[in-house]
C-alpha cells in the first residue's frame, strides 16, 4: 500500500489507485486525513471495498451454473437437486 505523506497544510495525503482505464493509464483518487494512521486506515478501507466490487462479467445462466458447481464440490445445497437434475439444466 502507499505511504501516507505530510502536506503543507498539516494534513496526511495517501494517493491511491482507483482503476486503469481501456488505454493503460492509471486514476488516482486523493485520501485526506488529520492523522497518518487515519489517512492509512481510510486507504485500507477503499481498497478492501475496491477488491469487493469488482465486476464479473457473465450472465445469470452462468452465474446458476457456477453456484450449482461449488454447491456439487461442498455438498451443500440449500434445496434438494442431484448431479442428473444440474446436468439436464446445463444441456450436457
Amino acid at each position: 500500500m502507499a505511504t501516507a505523506r505530510k502536506t503543507e497544510s498539516g494534513m496526511w495525503r495517501i494517493r491511491c489507485l482507483s482503476h486503469t482505464d481501456e488505454n493503460k493509464k492509471k486514476h488516482y483518487i486523493s485520501i485526506t486525513a488529520a492523522t497518518k494512521a487515519l489517512a492509512e486506515q481510510k486507504a485500507a478501507a477503499f481498497n478492501r471495498k475496491k477488491k469487493l466490487a469488482k465486476r464479473h462479467d457473465f450472465t445469470v445462466e452462468e452465474a446458476i451454473i457456477q453456484f450449482f458447481k461449488a454447491c456439487i464440490a461442498c455438498n451443500g445445497f440449500p434445496f434438494p437437486v442431484t448431479k442428473k437434475e444440474l446436468l439436464d439444466v446445463q444441456g450436457d
